[in-house]
Parts: C-alpha cells; sequence; structure tokens
C-alpha cells in the first residue's frame, strides 16, 4: 500500500509541475468577477444587475458561467458594473452599464450579451472607468467615449461621447488607465500624461479643475505602468520604485498619512516592483521577488492582512506585505476586492457580498488570501490520491472515503461540486489524524476535497463512482 501510494505522489508532483491555475486572467468590478481561461474562453459570476455577466438579463449566479461559446477572447477590462473585452482578431466588444455611453456602442442602453464596439479590428489595450472607457490600437492611436462633463476623455471638450473618438493625432500611445474621474497614459518614449478631473490634485502640472487635453507630468521619460482609482494616481518607474499622487483622504497614497501629494512622491518600499493595480481605494503591488504589498482602504479586508478595518480607521497607510509568499505572479483588484496567481493557483479576498470571489462562499467578507475554486470544471482524466501531507482512499468510490493526515489532524473537510458549489462540510470536533466520509448520498462524478489542518489546506480531486 505504501508503495501505491508513493507512485500516486509522484504522479500528482508531475501533474502539479505542470498545471496551470484555473484562470489566466481575473479582473472584478463592485459585485461581479469576469474571468478568462487558457483556452481563451471567458466565464462570469457574482451580481448581474446590469446585465454584466454577460448572459442576459439574471438576478445572479454564484457559479462560473461561460459567457458565450467563443474561444477566442484575449483581454478583458472591468468597471463597476461594465465590461469590455478584446478578441484576438482584435475586435473590441462590451456588456453591462451603459447610462454614460461608456460601452461605447452608440447609445445609452444597457446590454446583457457581448456586442461589438463598431468594426475596427485593431484593438490592442482598453480600460474602463466608472463612466467612460479609452482605447489604444496597434497603430498606437488613442481613443475615448463615455461621460466627459469633467474632460476625462481627454478631447479637448467636456462633451460626452457615445462611441470612439480619437484623443488628438498622435500614434505614440502605449499603456492607458481610465479612474473614476481622470485617465492616466503612457507614450512609447516613457513620458507620462493625465487628464480630467482636478479637484482632488489628481491631475499632475495644471491647477484648473477640469483639464480635457492630455497633459505631461514632469519631464522624465521612465515610467512604466500607471493605475487610475477614485481620486488618486499610482505609477511605477523602469527602475521599480513606486510613486503615488491626488487624494489622500482615506490612506489612498500609503505615504504614512492622510496628506496629500501634488506632484508624483515616491512610496517609501525597498526592492523593485514589476505590477500595481488600484480599487476604489486601495492598492496592491506585485514585487519583482514575488511577494505582494497592499494599502490603503480596508473596510472590506481587501487588503488581506486578516483584518477588517472599520470606522474610523479604514485604512492601511502604510505598505505592507501580504503573508510570507514570494511566488505570486498575477495581480488585479475590483472596487473592494483583490485578485492574485500564483504557480496552479488563483486566490481572491475582500468584499464577497454575492460570491463574486469565487471562493464557495457566498456572502460576507474575506480578509486574507483564499483559494479560488469556482472553475466550473475540474480535469477528467486524474484523479490524485495524497499529497503532502493527506492520503485519500479509495478514489474512486462508492459509499466512504477514508482520510489520513501525515502530520496535524484534521479539523474541517469540504467538498465542492464541478461548478464550485459546496456540496458537503463536517467539522471535526476530535483530535484526529484519521477520518471517514459518508459520499453515499452524492451523484455520481467528480469533487474537489479541501481538508483544513493547522498547516493549511490540502485539496485533492475525488471520483464518486
Amino acid at each position: 500500500m505504501k508503495k501505491l501510494y508513493y507512485l500516486f505522489f509522484v504522479s500528482l508532483f508531475t501533474i502539479l509541475v505542470n498545471a496551470q491555475s484555473c484562470y489566466t486572467e481575473m479582473q472584478a468590478g463592485r459585485a461581479f468577477t469576469i474571468a478568462l481561461k487558457a483556452d481563451n474562453t471567458l466565464w462570469a459570476f457574482g451580481s448581474d444587475q446590469y446585465g454584466q455577466l454577460g448572459n442576459g438579463p439574471a438576478p445572479y449566479s454564484v457559479n462560473a458561467i461561460q459567457i458565450g461559446t467563443d474561444s477566442d477572447w484575449t483581454k478583458i477590462a472591468v468597471a463597476d458594473y461594465s465590461v469590455l473585452a478584446i478578441k484576438t482578431n482584435g475586435t473590441l466588444w462590451a456588456w453591462g452599464r451603459n447610462e454614460s455611453g461608456q460601452l461605447g456602442i452608440g447609445n445609452i442602453i444597457d446590454v446583457s450579451v457581448p456586442t461589438q464596439v463598431g468594426t475596427a479590428s485593431n484593438w490592442q489595450q482598453v480600460s474602463i472607468g466608472r463612466w467612460g472607457a479609452m482605447g489604444i490600437k496597434t497603430d498606437g492611436s488613442l481613443w475615448a467615449w463615455g461621460r466627459n462633463e469633467l474632460g476625462m476623455l481627454g478631447d479637448g471638450t467636456t462633451t460626452d461621447q457615445l462611441s470612439p473618438v480619437q484623443i488628438g493625432s498622435e500614434n505614440n500611445w502605449s499603456k492607458v488607465a481610465m479612474g473614476y474621474y481622470h485617465t492616466l497614459a503612457i507614450k512609447t518614449n516613457g513620458t507620462l500624461w493625465n487628464w480630467g478631473s482636478n479637484v482632488f490634485n489628481q491631475i499632475n502640472g495644471s491647477t484648473d479643475e477640469v483639464v480635457s487635453i492630455p497633459t505631461q507630468v514632469g519631464t522624465e521619460t521612465n515610467w512604466t505602468e500607471i493605475a487610475a482609482g477614485n481620486i488618486h494616481s499610482v505609477a511605477l518607474k523602469n527602475d521599480g520604485t513606486i510613486w503615488s499622487w491626488g487624494s489622500n483622504q482615506i490612506g489612498y497614497l500609503g505615504n504614512g498619512s492622510y496628506e496629500n501629494n501634488f506632484t508624483p512622491t515616491q512610496i517609501n518600499l525597498s526592492g523593485s516592483f514589476q505590477k500595481i493595480a488600484v480599487g476604489l481605494g486601495h492598492t496592491i503591488a506585485l514585487k519583482s521577488d514575488g511577494s505582494i504589498w497592499a494599502w490603503g482602504l480596508n473596510n472590506s479586508g481587501q487588503i488581506g492582512n486578516s483584518v477588517i478595518n472599520v470606522s474610523p480607521n479604514v485604512s492601511v497607510l502604510t505598505p505592507i506585505q501580504i503573508g510570507t509568499d514570494t511566488n505570486w505572479t498575477k495581480i488585479a483588484v475590483g472596487s473592494h476586492s483583490t485578485f492574485a496567481s500564483k504557480g496552479d493557483s488563483n486566490w481572491a479576498w475582500g468584499g464577497n457580498s454575492v460570491g463574486m470571489l469565487g471562493n464557495g462562499q457566498t456572502s460576507g467578507n474575506t480578509p486574507s488570501p483564499s483559494l479560488v475554486i469556482n472553475c466550473n470544471t475540474l480535469p477528467n482524466e486524474d484523479f490524485f490520491t495524497s499529497t503532502d501531507y493527506l492520503t485519500v482512499y479509495p478514489n474512486p468510490a462508492n459509499d466512504f472515503i477514508n482520510l489520513e493526515s501525515n502530520y496535524t489532524p484534521i479539523q474541517k473537510i469540504e467538498l465542492f461540486d464541478t461548478q464550485g458549489r459546496l456540496v458537503l462540510s463536517q467539522i471535526v470536533r476530535e483530535t484526529l489524524l484519521q477520518y471517514q466520509l459518508n459520499i453515499s448520498e452524492l451523484s455520481s462524478g467528480s469533487y474537489l476535497l479541501k481538508a483544513t489542518t493547522n498547516i493549511g489546506i490540502e485539496s485533492v480531486k475525488i471520483i464518486k463512482k
């Protein structure tokens, strides 16, 4: 039997080395999530108040549902209740809330299925904010649409645009990020530009309350990454340093205080950073060593430090590391949530009112990283009988599954179906290294078993005959 366990462990190790995370990209709005798989299919879960799940009118879905049947999606951008997505052929599609024309489809009518934006097939990157959206085409031209009363489209007017309009005539734009009331962009020469509302000093280089054309931030040519928040901005330079400016009324800027910065000011963080993402009031940064750091609003646990901050101290003013792991590879945010990937797994934390984190919970907040299990399908060709700490047998099984923990007592056992729904949960109230789980009432098929011990969670796929 020990030899059999060893063979299963070697097989499991080989599978894990070559495994990929369920989703290659996850983006979230206020109460929903859009996720892209490696096969270029698109999935959604959470609230569907404005059709943002992309599958026609529905109240919500806590289970991942595929958006249509297409398998040629390549990039996604998500705002509060709206979605933009680019296909491999370069076409742009939109769905969800459209009260300000932020979908760019020529009207202000919400749509609940992907609807093509114009006929262009050379879209390269898009960013969508609360009221409008920006895009860059493969020729380097910059385009904008949506609400514009505060000049955030950058076309020199304050007139709303229901379809994409080109901003200026230059074709050297490389990245764009749209916030709630202002926009950031980087050119191919590394210069940084901003425009829109300047009420909270988020537009560096101007004292006007409304800046309706792109305005350069300083004269430096070493900017590489940008993120536009509600009323603040964050950016990276090519030396890996992080800079922030704008309003700091709830600790947006990570400078250890509530003082505003009128110009880009370096955040006191050692080491080199490679990615940043900004939610409604919090910021996540990925360091080159694979660690994650966060600061800002934490009223829903979106910082991920196992704490939910409540009034009056709702924010984390100085960047803190999330956990101790140094193998994170991707980060993303929703308005009050955070997503990250490492190895072969996706993780989420923060607000989870209608299950938009995909972690098997359907309400409340999750203040520390939790495994995203809402992947809709489990692999059918393999099953795992053991992990480093846990042995499960027989597998496949008819009525009972035996669990053996090699090191530490089992505390909790959960089973999830192939759509990520929790179908069985048991608390182990005795100190046991062995446990027998009754699965006789379950339907035949594949399930994900999660066993919690005081040193972590082990996940094993099981098959019910």
